[in-house]
């Protein structure tokens, strides 16, 4: 079994983090590339320090990258939140390399446990590639309706005691 860590993203890693980008095809170029990637992560005047981004390291490798962030702050799926830390949403990427259902279920169980440690009370999804959705589903999120799009919720009080 691959040894997964998450570690905080570093300002070197970001060149690595921009080629990942340009030369996916399932990124959405337009999300992760909006507001300037590397402003984002770097946050030098902390407007964006609900944002967590971490290197998903695989067996010691830097294999991909993801982030967490409270939906309070960008109201993304969240007409009725009313303060801090109760809704997050995740997204993540992993290099094709180490992209099995395995490894991909464990990022999303890790991202989890963070929000879950913060007090956190729910993750919710908004837009799902066609790989990560095994993953969400295997980790009990359940798809639900809103405005004619399909939303993944998945509560996190009773997650990961086995974790």
């Amino acid at each position: 079994m691959d040894k997964i860590t998450l570690k905080k993203i570093t300002e070197e890693d970001i060149g690595l983090i921009e080629q990942w980008i340009e030369n996916d095809r399932y990124i959405s170029k337009k999300h992760m590339l909006a507001d300037n990637l590397r402003n984002k992560i770097t946050n030098k005047n902390g407007e964006h320090d609900y944002i967590k981004y971490f290197m998903v390291n695989i067996n010691a490798q830097k294999a991909g990258f993801c982030q967490y962030y409270d939906c309070f702050r960008t109201q993304r799926c969240c007409d009725n939140i009313d303060k801090e830390n109760i809704r997050y949403s995740i997204d993540y990427f992993i290099d094709e390399n180490y992209s099995n259902l395995d490894n991909q279920i464990t990022i999303v169980k890790l991202l989890i446990k963070k929000i879950k440690d913060k007090g956190g009370k729910e993750v919710i999804l908004d837009h799902l590639g066609i790989n990560s959705l095994k993953a969400y589903i295997l980790n009990d999120f359940q798809g639900i309706s809103k405005d004619n799009n399909k939303l993944f919720l998945r509560e996190v009080s009773d997650f990961m005691r086995y974790l």
